[in-house]
């Protein structure tokens, strides 16, 4: 089974939001960061022991993120005691209060709708509204809406030039033999990023990701422009990759734990 969702970002949890930056730079990506984030309105802002860095598209980005120290508050933190991977998936709103109501309907339980910000490296600060939905539906991911308040900051085409020549995401892979049925009730229509399933044997297969219990999403797909451009940039750093069903996989002790997929046209 896989569906459609209007993903705004996938967040990769990890113990240094530093080192991850290092790592997908060497593989070819412009990352920006990273910077602290915060939490709260203009003027009230207050820190959240939170540090990231982003991988840029034209429309959609990765977020490259860390805690420290690892508060027991922090919305995270159901997750600092398991495998460090995908574990944010954030879905693009136009009206955040209109998304709310709608997982409201939907029996979702949302939490509520918060401000946020974070700094843009030479631009400013972006401001945007959001709202979680509950550990009790999504228990491997944090799934949430985000509405953004200053969109020309965030997706700022100078910072989405990578010399991989990647130009956005197109796929995210969950690790299980299903997709969790509670997925199916996120709004967002039929447009958007290919979210399915793949089972454990068949997702380290296809994309070498650990075998062990731990489900969730372990693989990211990103269209790129050119295999050739991508495989040679790939061999000239001596990162391990091969071909995957007309695709490139890439080892994922290079990308910080998670399966890798580069798709061409």
């Amino acid at each position: 089974m896989s569906l459609r969702l209007p993903v705004d970002h996938v967040g990769i949890l990890g113990a240094s939001a530093s080192r991850m930056a290092e790592c997908w730079r060497r593989l070819g990506f412009h990352v920006v960061g990273p910077a602290d984030l915060k939490s709260g309105a203009r003027g009230d802002e207050q820190e959240l022991g939170q540090r990231s860095a982003h991988i840029m598209f034209p429309g959609d980005y990765i977020e490259l993120t860390s805690v420290n120290p690892p508060r027991p508050d922090h919305h995270l933190a159901r997750f600092f005691d398991r495998p460090l991977g995908i574990r944010l998936m954030i879905l693009a709103s136009r009206d955040i209060g209109s998304d709310h109501h709608r997982c409201q309907q939907a029996g979702l339980e949302p939490g509520d709708v918060q401000d946020a910000s974070r700094a843009v490296e030479g631009s400013g600060t972006a401001r945007f509204r959001w709202f979680a939905l509950p550990a009790t539906r999504f228990s491997d991911t944090l799934v949430c809406y985000v509405q953004h308040l200053t969109p020309d900051l965030v997706f700022d085409d100078d910072m989405a030039q990578h010399p991989i020549g990647a130009v956005g995401l197109s796929r995210l892979v969950y690790k299980a033999p299903s997709l969790p049925a509670v997925y199916q009730r996120l709004p967002g229509g039929n447009g958007g990023l290919i979210v399915e399933a793949e089972a454990e044997d068949d997702a380290h297969r296809r994309y070498r990701v650990a075998q062990d219990a731990d489900t969730g999403f372990a693989v990211v797909g990103i269209r790129i422009s050119s295999r050739k451009r991508a495989g040679d940039l790939l061999r000239s750093a001596g990162i391990p990759h091969w071909s995957n069903d007309g695709c490139i996989g890439v080892d994922p002790s290079h990308t910080g734990g998670i399966g890798l997929l580069l798709e061409s046209p």
